[in-house]
């Protein structure tokens, strides 16, 4: 599942049913910058770099996260512990 966080100035709380299947874990992997135009080239490559998101919960099938200010987010649920 990819979410966005638009806003260039506030974090966004997610809080989602996730349905079928509980899942028991949750990663997330989230790409933001300093600012809403940077960008990676040759000059510069590790402006954007994707970082782990620790700010990131599960419980009986209810996800709550934290998305950064101006963030694309990738989240990897499992439905059980180790895969």
């Amino acid at each position: 599942m990819t979410l966005c966080n638009a806003d260039p100035h506030r974090p966004a709380q997610i809080t989602c049913q996730t349905g079928g299947e509980v899942p028991q874990q949750v990663h997330a992997m989230t790409l933001t910058a300093q600012s809403i135009d940077a960008h990676n080239d040759f000059e510069a490559p590790s402006l954007g770099q994707p970082q782990k998101l620790e700010e990131t919960a599960i419980a009986g099938g209810t996800l709550t996260i934290t998305l950064p200010p101006m963030s694309v987010t990738t989240l990897f649920l499992s439905s059980s512990i180790g895969k």
